[in-house]
């Protein structure tokens, strides 16, 4: 897994864990925050899913 994978799982882990403690508002922004994280990985990369050539 690259980098940002990693950073996108910890943002759902700390979006939940806020959620949970009552912090909505800071969990909806680490869900966009990984999800922009996400997106930035897959631009950097040129992947869109899973398929590799082999």
């Amino acid at each position: 897994m690259k980098p940002f994978h990693y950073v996108a799982i910890l943002s759902v882990v700390a979006a939940l864990a806020l959620f949970v403690a009552g912090f909505s508002g800071a969990a909806g922004f680490a869900l966009v925050l990984g999800t922009a994280v996400e997106i930035v990985g897959a631009m950097i990369t040129g992947k869109q899913g899973n398929d590799t050539e082999r």
